[in-house]
């Protein structure tokens, strides 16, 4: 019995060997004919042969091997994202696989062409610290080193920096960032990055090469006058900071061009957060020695950001900035724009003083832009002896504004009835009334007139809606179809020619204030533009002009000599006028820019009022 038992077992063995061998038979005949279509170049019937073999044998003894295969086809098909997907999942699947160096290639060939070109070097760098063999660690190296020279811009490579974690990948993108801030006259960067490094890694084999780009930077910049910037370049304002300095590099760029005295920027990123714009302000105030800052773009940031510089004295030049305030922090601290609150000032003033207006409607979003400028337009029309009818706020995010404006049409209606415009009669009597005076006689009650708004509102002389853009969509049409009567006055937020023109025939002739006007008959404007676009590849927009103005403004007096911070206010302080692209700048009492612009809407142009 036993010897039967003994029989059956080896018999099994023999039956699951031989099927083992069929089946790897099979295996490796699907594979090499999947390999032989992708070297005849038939990449989808490869890759369609070795998902098949995966799916039909899984985790069969080519799976890794099958799956670098089909990242290949995937990057010769285009198909990116599917080629990244693959690789990755043999990467982390199959660590000690013997393609892991393969796939960290192929992965950082698909990033690439995805144009993520901070992971893909990300991953060329990891290959590099494996034990891949010479001829795919010179590819990645050769690889790598062009996607930095050539697809990444500084910050691109700080952001990487942050990413890669061992000592020779930090080393290989500090000697590439360093050469070229040196190469862009960005001296105190050059030897910040530098030492930073050298202080983490004092052995590293890289420092001797450090030393010498170390040595060149300060020898280079021994004469340059630092101007430290301080912007949200990550964050959900990146966008518009980029922009902005934008504008500072180029009016930089050409002062170095023609001056004795050079200027450098020393850049920090705020990162759209208090704490993080503090932390810059004070290693630029304390280590960098800079005399002025140019920065933030948010009001609170700013604010903090200049009590850093106050307390330092150095000079602050807040470049987009409109809380009213801020300048209260000290001498030191400069505003380029307008405050919302002369903005709201100025719009009632020539309401009431230039055109004669006494009664006002206002309409305004529940935050501190909107608030602001509603509460100075009304403390404004009030002390020039007008009349506020009617005052009405919404939440942000709302559409439905009909409660609101419903509000303020019965208000005009109430109005007119008292003032007589209206006269209430029963409804028999409307015949015998017909025709006299200029009065309009009707025989509905006021919540019917209200109701019916074929009755245009004509007491309310104008309205003031200091909204965002993003409502002008929802507001605009309602204010028609409410028939109020009146001017509509806005704020800065209704410089939007696309969405006037949408809706011209409910505001054609509506007036907003703006801190942003390029007058068409500007030569300065254009010869700015050209040169701008020569050297910058891209037409300047508001941003970049705010840059270029607010470094422009430092440029103009640092002409032969490095001013301190001193000298900055002084000058600045001294009521002096500077040319600026959006017009000329000066500063009050109170070291604000005092100049706005008043628009008009008209005929679908924007033209300029005062």
């Amino acid at each position: 019995m036993r010897k039967w038992l003994l029989f059956a077992f080896i018999f099994q063995l023999t039956v699951i060997a031989q099927n083992c061998r069929s089946q790897e038979a099979a295996v490796d005949s699907l594979f090499y004919r999947g390999v032989h279509l992708y070297q005849d170049k038939k990449f989808s019937e490869a890759v369609q042969m070795l998902e098949f073999m995966d799916r039909i044998y899984p985790n069969h003894s080519r799976t890794t091997a099958t799956l670098l295969m089909r990242g290949k086809c995937y990057l010769n098909l285009a198909d990116y994202q599917k080629a990244i997907n693959v690789f990755l999942k043999l990467i982390q699947d199959y660590p000690k696989s013997k393609y892991l160096d393969d796939a960290l290639y192929g992965l950082a060939t698909g990033y690439y062409y995805s144009g993520d070109y901070r992971k893909s070097v990300f991953y060329l760098l990891e290959l590099l610290e494996g034990n891949a063999d010479h001829r795919l660690m010179r590819k990645a190296a050769k690889f790598s080193s062009e996607i930095m020279d050539y697809r990444m811009r500084n910050e691109d490579l700080r952001l990487l920096l942050e990413d890669v974690k061992s000592e020779r990948g930090k080393a290989a993108v500090i000697i590439r960032l360093a050469q070229r801030e040196i190469n862009q006259q960005h001296f105190q960067e050059a030897k910040k990055i530098i030492l930073d490094f050298m202080d983490s890694y004092p052995n590293s084999p890289y420092v001797f090469q450090l030393q010498q780009l170390l040595t060149q930077s300060e020898k280079l910049g021994q004469d340059y006058l630092k101007i430290g910037v301080i912007l949200p370049l990550s964050g959900s304002l990146s966008d518009q900071a980029k922009a902005l300095l934008d504008g500072i590099q180029f009016a930089v760029n050409t002062h170095n061009k023609n001056r004795k005295v050079k200027v450098e920027l020393v850049i920090r990123d705020s990162k759209g957060n208090i704490l993080s714009a503090i932390q810059a302000a004070q290693e630029l105030c304390e280590k960098e020695n800079v005399p002025v800052i140019i920065g933030e773009l948010e009001s609170e940031i700013t604010a903090a950001v200049a009590a850093v510089a106050q307390a330092s004295e150095v000079v602050l030049l807040a470049p987009v900035a409109t809380e009213t305030g801020i300048t209260g922090i000290g001498p030191y601290v400069f505003q380029l724009n307008s405050t919302l609150k002369d903005r709201g000032e100025m719009i009632a003033e020539y309401a009431v003083s230039g055109l004669g207006m006494k009664k006002f409607a206002v309409l305004y979003n529940a935050d501190d832009y909107g608030k602001t400028m509603s509460d100075a337009f009304v403390k404004k029309v009030k002390l020039l002896d007008g009349e506020i009818l009617a005052e009405k706020w919404y939440f942000e995010g709302t559409k439905d504004l009909g409660q609101q404006f419903k509000a303020i049409r019965e208000v005009g209606i109430k109005r007119m009835i008292k003032d007589s415009l209206i006269i209430l009669v029963d409804e028999d009597q409307l015949e015998d009334f017909a025709g006299r005076g200029n009065a309009i006689y009707v025989s509905q009650n006021i919540s019917e007139l209200v109701d019916s708004t074929s009755l245009a509102v004509t007491t309310i002389d104008g309205i003031f809606l200091p909204v965002y853009t993003e409502d002008l969509p929802y507001v605009i049409p309602q204010l028609a179809f409410y028939n109020l009567g009146g001017q509509i006055f806005g704020g800065a937020f209704w410089y939007d020619l696309e969405i006037l023109d949408t809706h011209q025939k409910y505001i054609d002739g509506a007036m907003f204030i703006s801190d942003f006007y390029i007058d068409p008959t500007d030569f300065q404007y254009y010869r700015f533009r050209d040169e701008y676009r020569k050297m910058m590849n891209k037409t300047p927009d508001r941003m970049e002009i705010f840059g270029y103005d607010a470094a422009n403004l430092i440029l103009q007096i640092t002409e032969e000599t490095a001013l301190t911070s001193v000298e900055m206010q002084k000058i600045l302080s001294s009521k002096k006028k500077f040319d600026g692209i959006r017009g000329v700048i000066s500063f009050n009492q109170e070291r604000v820019n005092p100049m706005v612009r008043l628009l008009q809407y008209r005929s679908g142009k924007i033209i300029l009022i005062k």
